[in-house]
């Protein structure tokens, strides 16, 4: 009966260190820290992934894809409602690109190709959120206090 007990408190703790960390990455302090570290941060409706290069064998390393976009909101940057946009991000080999789809809160860093001389849009890293309420009113509140600044 005592191990039953211990046992189930482990699990406990563990259930609850497991959603704490969880609720962290959804926190506003981590919203806000990756709102600050890009130039354009908006929900969006993704339309499109396609794989456009990789790197490493064909087993392991990583896929580069372009991913195009319909701006439904606005955060942060140079872009408006019902906008396409287009952005690259990378994922391990193996990763099912269609987890991409759907409604989503992007972070995509301004970067400068020297190869073509011109921008492009790339997501930081692990930095997709769902569109979720929760998430959408925490960035307006995000959004709203950096205009005030």
């Amino acid at each position: 009966m005592k191990r039953l007990l211990l046992l189930l408190c482990v699990a406990c703790t563990l259930l609850s260190y497991s959603c704490a960390s969880e609720n962290e990455y959804y926190s506003y302090d981590y919203l806000k820290n990756d709102y600050e570290q890009v130039a354009v941060v908006a929900s969006v409706d993704i339309k499109e992934v396609k794989a456009v290069g990789s790197i490493g064998d064909k087993d392991a390393g990583y896929v580069r894809y372009l991913i195009r976009c319909q701006v439904i909101e606005p955060f942060k940057g140079d872009i408006k409602s019902n906008q396409t946009i287009e952005y690259y991000s990378v994922a391990e080999k193996g990763y099912d690109p269609e987890g991409y789809r759907g409604n989503k809160i992007v972070f995509l860093s301004s970067l400068f190709d020297k190869h073509k001389g011109g921008w492009f849009l790339n997501e930081l890293e692990n930095s997709s959120r769902p569109a979720s309420k929760a998430i959408i009113k925490k960035m307006r509140k995000i959004k709203k206090q950096a205009e005030e600044k």
